[in-house]
């Protein structure tokens, strides 16, 4: 049972390990040409591709520094004995290995801990709560006409849904049902019908089914060796 999702943004300019390759390659042929001819031109030409080929050796650690604190990731990971050793020691270090209840008791098994994490959530988010009615709503101003109430409720066009899809991040977290707003992003063609209807359905003022609202909860530890669950 994992505590949380890490999502890690890769800084843009990092390189394949393809051209990294291709710059070693290079620096090879220009060391040989200089061998040959120790001319200036051929002198600067490889200095400049040592450089380049530097930088691109810096970039890559940092690259290998950053997967090595990703539990999540967000394009896939190659498929390297390094990457797996990392993710299985943050895979251990993130588990939860026993909860302590309320009765001093313990659960050590994966079952009873799910259960139990399930229970105590379920608790807390569904506390009673009653609203106080205004003794004199009419201390309220009225902000809002009728024109700009009609504009709110008015149903949103293709190109404004579109709009307001694409400028969300394609990298966040996936909800429950594993799609990122990136999927929506790339399969917009496929999926845009369904979407705008859902968009108009709630300006229609028709409820949305309770799944809409659904989300991951990610446990955070306060501190380390946390083994209850108010200590998330």
């Amino acid at each position: 049972m994992a505590l949380g999702v890490l999502e890690v943004t890769l800084i843009s300019s990092l390189m394949p390990q393809k051209e990294g390759e291709e710059a070693e390659v290079k620096v090879l042929e220009l060391e040989n040409t200089y061998l040959v001819n120790p001319s200036i031109k051929n002198l600067n030409n490889l200095n400049c591709a040592k450089d380049s080929l530097v930088q691109l050796q810096d970039q890559e650690e940092t690259f290998w520094k950053q997967k090595a604190n990703v539990k999540f990731t967000i394009e896939g990971d190659r498929n390297t004995k390094f990457f797996h050793a990392m993710a299985n020691r943050n895979r251990t270090k993130n588990h939860i290995h026993k909860i302590v209840n309320s009765d001093a008791s313990t659960n050590e098994s994966e079952e009873l801990i799910c259960k139990s994490g399930v229970d105590y959530f379920k608790n807390n988010f569904n506390d009673h709560f009653s609203n106080v009615p205004l003794v004199n709503p009419q201390v309220i101003p009225y902000i809002i006409n009728d024109i700009d109430n009609n504009f709110l409720c008015h149903l949103s066009y293709e190109l404004e849904v579109y709009n307001d899809v694409n400028d969300l991040n394609g990298n966040s977290i996936a909800g429950p049902d594993g799609y990122t707003t990136n999927f929506f992003q790339k399969c917009w063609d496929i999926v845009k019908i369904d979407v705008i209807e859902a968009v108009n359905d709630f300006f229609k003022g028709i409820p949305y089914p309770k799944i809409f609202t659904s989300t991951n909860i990610v446990l955070i530890p306060k501190t380390s060796g946390d083994n209850k669950w108010n200590e998330f």
